[in-house]
């Protein structure tokens, strides 16, 4: 799968700052705050439940921490907050002894749950991360 386009991360862009302006406008003392995508691959290499060739997983990351850096410029101009859960969920990718994200199914390998998004365990580190956040 090629990476997003220029134009796909613009419209991104456009559509979270409208997110923002849209909950100011609504509900003017709200605390807004985006959550970021959980890490999916691991640092370097894949695993079985990751089955993409290497310049897949590469380009995976590459729009990985391409959105997570958006997300954090889009909430600091927009003056919200970031639940800064790719850093947080780091070590815990699909590949580790306890991920927060499924891999992808293949015989042997199944999974409970949609491919490349958070399990039950990764859902709840951001209950409990987001819970933290908003304590504060």
């Amino acid at each position: 799968m090629p990476p997003p386009t220029e134009q796909a991360w613009q419209a991104l862009d456009a559509a979270m700052r409208r997110i923002a302006a849209e909950v100011r406008l609504r509900a003017p003392g709200a605390r807004l705050v985006f959550v970021e995508y959980l890490t999916i691959l691991p640092e370097r290499g894949t695993c079985a439940a990751t089955p993409l060739v290497q310049a897949e997983a590469e380009v995976s990351r590459m729009v990985a921490r391409r959105l997570a850096a958006l997300t954090v410029q889009v909430a600091q101009e927009t003056r919200t907050e970031v639940l800064r859960m790719a850093t947080l969920s780091k070590g815990h990718d699909a590949c580790s002894r306890v991920p927060w994200t499924n891999g992808f199914p293949s015989p042997g390998v199944p999974i409970a749950g949609a491919p490349y998004h958070p399990n039950l365990a990764g859902m709840t580190a951001v209950a409990e991360a987001l819970d933290r956040l908003l304590a504060k």
